[in-house]
């Protein structure tokens, strides 16, 4: 199986693992809290992004014949899934993935990885 990590910019999480034509999605939502912190002994309000809801789904391909599938149903609050396809015999995955406003070169412009 391979799989491609299409960017989408937003400050939740989606997390993968992968298990033989298996994909399970960890998804963390996330929202600004405000926490007081001490620095330098003084204590300071400061604003950080925490999980405050975790979701999870299991998609299994195994049985994906030749084809590509666009519509994959999820009980998770986004479709992570763009596409799946299988060619002769080779299954293909394209796969959301959320990234920060620092991402990196890489995650910004990702490539086929075999998993």
């Amino acid at each position: 199986m391979r799989v491609k990590l299409t960017p989408q910019r937003n400050d939740n999480i989606l997390e993968y693992q992968y298990k033989t034509d298996k994909v399970v999605v960890i998804y963390h939502k996330r929202e600004v809290r405000t926490v007081l912190k001490e620095i330098e002994e003084s204590p300071v309000q400061l604003e950080e992004l925490q999980t405050i809801e975790t979701f999870t789904d299991t998609f299994d391909f195994l049985e994906l014949p030749d084809g590509i599938v666009t519509d994959i149903e999820t009980n998770l609050p986004v479709n992570p899934i763009v596409s799946a396809e299988r060619k002769d015999g080779l299954l293909s995955i394209v796969l959301l993935n959320f990234i920060g406003a620092d991402a990196t070169v890489e995650d910004r412009f990702p490539i086929w990885k075999e998993v």
